[in-house]
């Protein structure tokens, strides 16, 4: 992702932030979707961690991470296409 921001930033296309910003969105987005249903599998089998903590109690923080990186990417890529 580090490269495509790179090439992309380095002004060779047109809106070279607002792209990298919005391809890094859609990658964390990606994610945040992704996690959420791996921690949805781990609550249905039943996983447990540290002396029988379910698993998925300590996975959950991952959907809302990747999710508010997302949201910082998205939000960055408007303010570049809007010009602040």
């Amino acid at each position: 992702m580090g490269a495509f921001t790179a090439l992309v930033a380095s002004g060779r296309a047109a809106g070279g932030g607002g792209a990298g910003d919005s391809f890094a969105g859609i990658v964390c987005g990606t994610f945040a979707w992704l996690a959420a249903r791996f921690v949805g599998q781990t609550r249905e089998f039943g996983d447990t961690l540290l002396n029988g903590v379910p698993a998925w109690w300590l996975q959950a923080i991952l959907p809302f991470v990747f999710a508010l990186i997302a949201y910082r990417y998205f939000h960055a890529c408007r303010k570049r296409l809007q010009g602040r």
